[in-house]
C-alpha cells in the first residue's frame, strides 16, 4: 500500500475548513425567527381619523395607509388654510421600529404660502389598538388618529 502524500492531508484539511467557514457564515446571515409577540408589521394598514392635534383645524383628517408602500394618502380633509387636499401623501418612509413605534415622515403645508415639506415623527399604538399617538422632536407638536372602520 502506497502512502498518501503530505500535499494529500493539506489538501483534505483545506476543504474542511473551507466547508467549517461557509456553515459558519450561512448560520450569522440567517434571519431571526419573528417573535409572536410582535404586533402584525400591518397593524397601521387602513383608515384613520386625526382626532385631537396641535393643529385643530385639521382634526376630522381622514388618511389611507398602506403599509406594504409606507404610505397613508388623505382621503377625506376639512377645509382648511393649510391647502391639504384628498390625494396628499400626508404620512411617507413609514418604518416599524418595535412592537409599537413605527418612524414616519408627515407632510406639512404652510399657510397662505407653496412651502411644503416633510418633518419626521414618532407613531405610538395605543394597547386598545384603535388608537395612535404621534410626536414631532423637531417642531414639538402631537397627533392623535383613531382608527375608522
Amino acid at each position: 500500500m502506497r502512502p498518501i502524500p503530505i500535499f494529500h492531508y493539506c489538501l483534505l484539511a483545506f476543504t474542511c475548513l473551507i466547508l467549517v467557514a461557509s456553515c459558519k457564515k450561512q448560520e450569522d446571515d440567517s434571519t431571526p425567527e419573528p417573535n409572536p409577540e410582535m404586533r402584525d408589521p400591518l397593524y397601521l394598514q387602513g383608515r384613520w381619523e386625526r382626532i385631537n392635534s396641535t393643529f385643530v383645524q385639521l382634526d376630522g383628517m381622514e388618511i389611507l395607509a398602506d403599509t406594504t408602500t409606507g404610505i397613508a394618502a388623505i382621503t377625506s380633509t376639512p377645509t382648511n388654510p393649510y391647502g391639504f387636499v384628498t390625494g396628499d401623501p400626508k404620512w411617507i418612509n413609514i418604518t416599524r421600529t418595535s412592537d409599537s413605534t413605527y418612524t414616519f415622515d408627515d407632510l406639512v403645508k404652510e399657510t397662505n404660502n407653496t412651502n411644503q415639506y416633510y418633518v419626521p415623527g414618532v407613531i405610538i399604538a395605543q394597547e386598545d389598538n384603535e388608537e395612535l399617538k404621534m410626536t414631532f422632536p423637531t417642531t414639538g407638536t402631537t397627533q392623535q388618529w383613531r382608527r375608522k372602520n
